[in-house]
């Protein structure tokens, strides 16, 4: 996915659920995370964005999202990219995680003197959360773990800084969860000295 398409899904996905904030988790977070870095194409071959929005009280933003601009809706086969709708509950991020995230402005056509704000987590953050998914398994564990792998090799984390992460994610992740990430970034030291 390119940043346009990010851009894209974003904003729509804020005028869908009438919230202003969108929060973007997932591989596509690299490009707010990161957004001069030169990425390893696998950072970015994912057509899904995963898209939680702030302040959500109903929980209904999630299907909305998904309803919208989900794999195989209008949307995404028009332009082959798709939303994921997220719940802040689904996923992990290190305590903290609110003070270091990265915030980029983007221009609503339909309502200009209100622009969504796209919330990134900053990329020690992100690599923490996905480290989560790759030791929990599910659909994405190995690209997870690949993705963590390709910005270590480019020199984008630091593993010093990543595995403190993993040492700050939330008490609702299990013991044997955090060992493995950490056990992850371990291995990523020793392939990358």
């Amino acid at each position: 996915m390119r940043v346009d398409e990010l851009r894209d899904l974003a904003r729509r996905a804020a005028n869908v659920t009438g919230y202003r904030q969108i929060l973007v988790l997932g591989s596509q977070a690299v490009h707010g995370a990161l957004p001069d870095a030169d990425l390893p194409a696998i950072t970015t071959m994912s057509e899904e964005a995963d898209l939680a929005v702030v302040g959500d009280v109903s929980g209904e933003t999630p299907h909305m999202i998904e309803a919208s601009f989900g794999m195989g809706s209008p949307y995404h086969q028009s332009f082959g990219v798709h939303a994921d709708g997220i719940a802040l509950s689904e996923v992990a991020l290190p305590d903290g995680w609110e003070g270091r995230v990265r915030t980029q402005q983007i221009d609503d056509g339909a309502d200009v003197d209100n622009p969504v704000t796209l919330l990134f987590p900053e990329i020690h953050d992100l690599c923490a959360s996905k480290l989560t998914v790759a030791v929990t398994g599910g659909f994405g564990r190995r690209s997870d773990r690949a993705f963590v792998s390709a910005l270590a090799e480019a020199g984008l984390v630091d593993l010093g800084i990543l595995n403190d992460r993993v040492g700050r994610l939330p008490a609702t992740v299990s013991p044997e969860v955090r060992h493995g990430a950490h056990a992850i970034v371990h291995n990523l030291s020793r392939d990358n000295p």
